[in-house]
């Protein structure tokens, strides 16, 4: 319970900016107002109905005079609603865009291990659970306490302690029993977020791998998976429902004895003559008042405390992110500098990686790394581009652990094309945009065409605005590995890596593309897996591994 206030907290102040909390402030001040409102209307009614058998002519202006608060109460709470509702979705804005920060700052082996399914459902949970937050809070867990503050204020200015009396002990009792059925639907809430998530994760890997289940004829099995996810889900749903269900009939219960008995007692003291009428619909109103928003209160309450397990996936992640993150550091880097490996080690638990490999990369040079399957070069690739970290070892750039520097100077400049680097389901120039935002559309046209794809846009009447359809799949494999390579020529990074980026490209534009790199990228450090005899005749230096370790240079 404690953490889980500490995970909502954090999360708020991650969604809630300066500006926002003024914007609180002022939706506060109108529940206050609007809360009194509502609240002296039974008092109002009271005097109404009193001049009424008195056949007093204030009973029209008294009238008037209720009539005036029931409108300004209902015109503040939906004031109040679309304010509240509005506030939700401007937080829940910055929240995305705080979290979207933290992902970018999470090892990608960080990201793949969760999944994407799962960190998007992440931040969904959190949003949900934002919305229930604040608008409970707003729209009726402030507007209650203050109703039932004033509320039990009157009654006891008039006199009514026994009335009094019976509603705090109704308060009192009906606390109890809530928390104990609150606590335990927070626990079963957390496993239907749990299991929610994992069935998103499912359906998520069902449609990224549709192309792989429909050839090998799995639906079967892909089916019988989900329906194993979705009944855990269901089971926790019917459970959590199923203690819901008993607090309802519960805190009914205990109404309907404490309504009872005040109609009861304050009937007995009409008849008496000890009370009027008016005064008599007064004490009922405020009981039902004080009551019935009291039990929606609790459940609130309790809604809120159960959606605070919707944060804590969230929270787990922007916590990795702060583990994975680099910090900034002033670090000055000489011109032209060299990238250096030294003793880098790195393993997969028992399975080989990189074991003791020592490297040097001039600025200028044309580098390919070579050797077979499994033998470490994709491994090595990612401990330069800081995917993953060396177990022993340090990869320095100009004389800096790569370690030390700020993630945004690192990765002006250090680059990385591969296979299957993310292509959006956008245009085709935001996807060449995505390298480079400020670039012209000259810009754009000159990298297709070095990249040998510029004739996308001479045969398509949308020219850039192409759409490249989900992961680049209205593109064949050599035009997604072309679009990528064509990202390159829009940046100017120091160090550029390739990995297996043109092994789908005939010999033909591979050659021709090489020359482009090269050319292009002259004076920079550039690193290319490959296995044809085209691109390692082409190299300045050619480096082999096997089982991890450097073979020759």
């Amino acid at each position: 319970m404690i953490e889980d206030l500490r995970n909502a907290l954090k999360v708020l102040s991650m969604s809630i900016g300066r500006r926002h909390k003024a914007e609180a402030i002022w939706i506060f001040g109108a529940v206050v107002v609007c809360s009194m409102v509502s609240a002296v209307i039974p008092l109002i009614l009271q005097y109404v109905l009193d001049s009424l058998s008195q056949k007093s002519s204030t009973f029209i202006y008294l009238l008037a005079a209720m009539a005036g608060f029931v409108w300004l109460s209902q015109c503040g709470k939906d004031y109040i609603n679309g304010r509240a509702q509005i506030f939700v979705h401007e937080t829940n804005s910055k929240l995305g865009e705080e979290y979207i920060k933290g992902v970018l700052k999470c090892g990608t082996n960080t990201i793949i291990d969760k999944g994407a399914a799962y960190t998007v459902q992440a931040l969904n949970n959190a949003k949900a659970s934002n919305n229930t937050l604040i608008q409970s809070a707003l729209q009726s867990i402030a507007p209650t306490i203050f109703e039932m503050a004033v509320a039990i204020s009157v009654l006891l200015a008039t006199g009514n302690y026994v009335v009094t009396s019976v509603i705090l002990v109704y308060i009192l009792l009906f606390g109890l029993i809530s928390r104990r059925f609150i606590d335990a639907l927070s626990r079963v809430f957390r496993q239907c977020i749990f299991f929610n998530m994992e069935t998103a994760k499912r359906v998520n890997g069902i449609v990224s791998g549709i192309e792989t289940v429909k050839i090998l004829n799995a639906k079967n099995i892909i089916i019988e998976k989900y329906n194993v996810d979705n009944n855990k889900l269901i089971n926790a749903w019917r459970d959590f429902y199923k203690k819901n269900l008993s607090l309802s009939l519960a805190k009914s219960t205990l109404f309907i004895v404490i309504f009872l008995g005040s109609l009861w007692f304050t009937g007995r003291k009409v008849i008496a003559g000890s009370i009027g009428i008016g005064e008599f619909v007064m004490i009922n109103t405020y009981l039902f008042q004080v009551c019935r928003p009291y039990e929606s209160l609790l459940q609130t309450i309790g809604n809120v405390i159960e959606s605070f397990a919707g944060y804590k996936p969230l929270i787990d992640i922007i916590r990795l992110s702060e583990i994975d993150g680099y910090k900034s550091r002033n670090i000055s880097i000489h011109s032209r500098p060299s990238l250096k490996l030294e003793s880098i080690c790195y393993r997969y638990g028992e399975s080989e990686g990189i074991d003791d490999v020592s490297m040097t990369f001039k600025p200028g040079t044309f580098n390919v790394i070579t050797g077979s399957s499994g033998s470490g070069k994709t491994t090595l690739i990612k401990l330069i581009m800081r995917l993953i970290r060396p177990q022993s070892g340090q990869v320095e750039y100009g004389g800096v652990n790569i370690y030390n520097i700020d993630d945004d100077i690192f990765h002006e400049k250090f680059s990385l094309v591969t296979q299957d680097l993310g292509i959006f389901n956008e245009s085709l120039e935001f996807n060449l945009r995505v390298a480079n935002p400020n670039a012209s559309d000259l810009d754009l046209y000159e990298a297709l065409s070095k990249a040998q794809l510029s004739y996308l846009v001479d045969r398509s009447p949308e020219k850039l605005g192409i759409i490249v359809g989900e992961r680049g799949l209205k593109l064949s494999g050599g035009e997604r590995q072309r679009l990528t390579i064509a990202r390159i020529f829009l940046r100017n990074p120091d160090v550029i890596i390739f990995d297996e980026s043109t092994s789908s490209l005939d010999y033909k534009t591979e050659r021709y593309i090489i020359e482009e790199i090269k050319k292009t990228f002259s004076d920079k450090i550039i690193l290319m897996i490959a296995h044809r005899d085209s691109v390692i005749d082409s190299a300045d230096n050619v480096f082999t591994l096997e089982k991890g370790r450097l073979e020759n240079v």
